[in-house]
């Protein structure tokens, strides 16, 4: 199809069905042209992934927050821990956390992926990640370190900060 527009109110026709039907996906589409992806950015601390003093020795804590991704709208309304796995192996491994939207399970959400050996974010037709921190974990550690958790959320390669439709214009080819 050539041209696409909408939103217009369905109408009822005869059978009970209607002209005009829309799905979340159309609207996720829409609304990407507006907000970039990302974390939002005030309070700063939004889903920032710290180091957790507790005696707790392999727990990260997500701090809550909003993150906007394709269209599609995140929200932690708490704190959330998030377990390391001791590393049991030989050589240092790296984790990342990130916030992912699953369009196969039609739903956002953050996940902790494991001994990556790339910490780029995953980004196909169904899955796209912010990667939120990596963290290093040393082999036959007894805990986790504060300097070990790289905060990847100011890097627009990894997750990038919210920004509207103004700060996204491309004025080499405006003029």
């Amino acid at each position: 199809m050539a041209e696409k527009s909408g939103f217009f109110n369905a109408r009822e026709m005869e059978g009970g069905t209607y002209d005009r039907e829309y799905d979340a996906e159309q609207f996720a589409e829409y609304f990407s042209n507006f907000v970039s992806n990302g974390v939002y950015v005030n309070p700063a601390n939004q889903l920032k992934v710290v180091f957790d003093d507790s005696p707790k020795p392999f727990v990260v804590i997500v701090r809550k927050g909003k993150a906007y991704i394709d269209g599609y709208w995140y929200e932690l309304t708490e704190d959330m821990e998030i377990t390391i796995p001791a590393n049991t192996k030989s050589y240092a491994i790296k984790d990342a956390v990130c916030c992912t939207l699953d369009k196969a399970e039609r739903k956002v959400s953050l996940v902790l992926k494991e001994g990556v050996t790339s910490d780029y974010p995953t980004n196909n037709n169904t899955q796209h990640d912010l990667v939120l921190s990596t963290i290093l974990v040393q082999p036959n550690a007894s805990k986790l370190n504060a300097e070990e958790i790289i905060d990847k959320r100011p890097d627009k390669t990894y997750c990038g900060f919210v920004t509207g439709m103004i700060d996204q214009i491309d004025t080499t080819e405006l003029f």
